[in-house]
């Protein structure tokens, strides 16, 4: 995986969570995801990348179902708790019932 592919996939994590309207503490998990994205960043340290055109084309262009499924890849890198992954696969099995 390629730098901008795992910048993405944290972007398309961070807005996965953001529109999940069960979970009461997603401030603080998105919280996480961006300092995650900042240290992310500042290690590679890479100026020459539009990261603002690359996170509205993931925010436009990525499903909902992706967004959630990324979310449960980067939520055990940023130790997120583990109710929030059992409730992203169970909004995901609900959006796969309603297909």
């Amino acid at each position: 995986m390629n730098f901008i592919d795992e910048y993405r996939l944290y972007v398309s994590a961070y807005y996965g969570i953001e529109q999940l309207d069960e979970y009461d503490l997603k401030e603080y998990i998105m919280e996480k995801i961006k300092k995650h994205v900042v240290n992310f960043i500042k290690t590679y340290n890479i100026t020459s990348i539009d990261y603002s055109s690359i996170a509205d084309e993931v925010k436009k262009e990525v499903p909902f179902k992706i967004m959630l499924k990324d979310a449960l890849i980067v939520l055990p890198i940023i130790g997120a708790p583990l109710e929030l992954s059992i409730l992203i696969k169970q909004k995901l099995n609900d959006l796969s019932n309603n297909d």
